[in-house]
């Protein structure tokens, strides 16, 4: 099967102030001059809190309506007109790529009606990403459930440490079971800095499922291109400031 195999998923927090209704880009960020395949913009379908501050709500659906996206690549040549964040939604089993190197200083997102109040946007860009034409799909697993209390982020070592440390094989994707029920950030990166996942939203890694809605399942897993986790620096961050039990599968 043909599959999209993640090395590098950056998360941009747009911090979107009430009655501003454009915001450009942010220009320092680890990606800046290079190639990004995808842009995926995550409304969660239960409320929770910015994955840094912990106390500003992230735009959900409701929240983020006639929202648009203008993209322009190094050339300054635009490549998306106001295209609307349904097209780039998380949820969106075919969202438009990107497939360019973007001039940061002109990439913009408007809102036709200004926000009443202040919101974090959660827009994920991925780079680095390996098609895989003929992609076997993984024949093990491990799956771990664990209570993450309140608030708390706990380091992947407290959790899994025995389990997947004496795996002869890498992390070829992750299964949040609980994602829309116990939303929480997940945060992956390896021994040496080759890559990073940072504050990825659980929603990000749904289930494939048969049937149901588009917001409760996707074509294919959260895979990822044969990770070698550092799970001693690696952790996962309760989204609510309410007790969850999280239900993790890694597959290798």
């Amino acid at each position: 099967m043909k599959a999209e195999l993640y090395t590098n998923c950056s998360l941009v927090r747009v911090p979107i102030k009430a009655g501003t209704d454009e915001y450009y880009f942010p220009q320092n960020v680890d990606w800046a001059g290079r190639k990004v395949e995808k842009i995926l913009i995550c409304t969660p379908t239960n409320p929770c809190t910015d994955p840094v501050d912990g106390i500003t709500p992230v735009m959900t659906a409701s929240d983020i309506a006639d929202c648009y996206f203008s993209l322009y690549d190094k050339n300054n040549v635009q490549i998306m007109h106001d295209v609307s964040y349904e097209q780039l939604a998380h949820i969106n089993n075919h969202p438009i790529y990107v497939n360019d190197v973007l001039n940061l200083s002109q990439c913009s997102i408007r809102f036709t009606n200004a926000p009443q109040s202040d919101f974090t946007l959660l827009l994920y860009v991925f780079y680095q990403t390996r098609q895989e034409e003929y992609f076997e799909m993984p024949k093990k697993s491990v799956t771990v459930e664990f209570p993450l209390p309140a608030d708390a982020k706990i380091s992947f070592q407290e959790i899994i440490n025995t389990y997947v440390h004496a795996l002869p094989a890498t992390i070829k994707g992750i299964i949040a079971w609980e994602a829309t029920n116990a939303p929480a950030y997940i945060s992956l990166r390896d021994h040496d800095l080759t890559y990073r996942m940072t504050n990825i939203h659980t929603e990000l890694c749904r289930p494939m499922m048969n049937g149901g809605s588009a917001d409760a399942s996707q074509i294919a897993p959260f895979y990822t291109n044969d990770l070698d986790i550092d799970f001693d620096n690696s952790d996962i961050r309760n989204a609510k400031s309410v007790d969850s039990v999280q239900v993790l599968t890694f597959l290798y």
